[in-house]
């Protein structure tokens, strides 16, 4: 009788671990088919090879913006050969070389709307094509579409994007320093006309009206006040804006040549920003209409000796270009006193 039950015992004992290891198969099998492993870096052709690129091509909403590295020089090919600044360029090819994959996402087309990973050519996409190559454009290191970015949970505010390779319909939320604006003002701007919140004293403006304003500031720290002739303002957050604009709000859409100097001295309307530490910058509005635009010409003065080398980079680059300026832009500058000051308010009759 012990025997029969040992040998129960023991039966008992082989069927649940039989029954655990099989739970366990299970489990451990769906895990891996669930939870496969992704890939680490996204752009793996593009290691090593940030320094090897030489062609670069942007594409958003069906526009394509076509940049070459010619004679040591990044230029945009697209647009009469216009050059860029070498860091924007650099920032952006280590950006797409270090992107690190966070989580693998969808491979359903109908999805890539809501992540902003729809073709690059629809009129209605948010996404950005990248294509990096060499010189040659054979090699092509690099061919994505950057999406949206996270605007919710633990990776908000860290730099996280969706974004898939052309050829392929898998996304990937990934993290790197790519969500930076990648448009026309990326590469037509230049550092040079970033001028610093905190240097600009007072801004001048000459309307074809010849109604000339000036609205300044006695600090960096204080809102910007209408001084001459001395009005009050309708609305400061409005004149600080247009004070400050110099400060990475002042965007360029199009660019074209100025061949011969032939918009020298003719201009719509003139603003002239004037710093704190004595450089004079200075817009000139050549042309402003519904069809075209608003299209202008940037110059610089130095007031002071020591800000000679600024003004002078300032006018290296700008002198044989004029440039189209964003809508936001153009309604800036293009403000008249009578759009600035307090409107008298109507006496109420008894």
């Amino acid at each position: 009788m012990p025997k029969k039950k040992d040998n129960k015992f023991l039966a008992v004992i082989l069927i649940t671990i039989v029954i655990v290891v099989s739970m366990i198969f299970v489990i451990v099998d769906k895990s891996s088919d669930k939870y496969e492993k992704p890939k680490t870096i996204f752009l793996e052709k593009l290691q090593g090879k940030s320094s090897d690129v030489a062609s670069i091509d942007i594409e958003s909403q069906g526009d394509i913006t076509k940049i070459r590295k010619i004679a040591g020089k990044w230029v945009i090919t697209s647009k009469h050969n216009y050059e860029v600044d070498d860091s924007i360029i650099n920032r952006l090819v280590v950006a797409a070389e270090q992107l690190k994959v966070v989580e693998k996402k969808t491979s359903n087309p109908e999805r890539f709307h809501s992540l902003g990973l729809n073709d690059a050519k629809s009129s209605d996409s948010e996404s950005i094509r990248i294509i990096l190559a060499d010189n040659t454009s054979d090699n092509i290191y690099a061919d994505f579409l950057r999406g949206k970015k996270r605007m919710f949970g633990k990776l908000e505010n860290e730099n996280a994007i969706y974004v898939r390779e052309t050829s392929d319909n898998q996304t990937f939320l990934v993290k790197g320093d790519l969500a930076f604006d990648i448009n026309a003002n990326t590469f037509l701007n230049r550092p040079e006309y970033n001028i610093d919140k905190d240097r600009i004293l007072r801004v001048s403006y000459y309307p074809p009206d010849d109604n000339d304003y000036e609205i300044s500031r006695m600090i960096p720290s204080a809102d910007f006040e209408i001084s001459s002739p001395s009005k009050e303002a309708h609305s400061k957050s409005r004149l600080n804006r247009m004070g400050l604009i110099l400060d990475g709000k002042f965007e360029i859409v199009d660019v074209k040549p100025d061949r011969g100097g032939s918009y020298g001295r003719k201009y719509l309307n003139k603003i002239s920003f004037r710093t704190f530490d004595g450089l004079e910058f200075n817009v000139s509005v050549i042309e402003s209409n519904k069809q075209n635009g608003t299209w202008v010409k940037i110059s610089a003065i130095a007031v002071k000796s020591i800000l000679k080398n600024e003004a002078n980079n300032i006018n290296i680059f700008a002198r044989n270009w004029v440039y189209k300026v964003s809508e936001n832009t153009s309604d800036l500058i293009m403000k008249q006193l009578s759009d600035i000051v307090r409107k008298p308010r109507n006496k109420k009759k008894n």
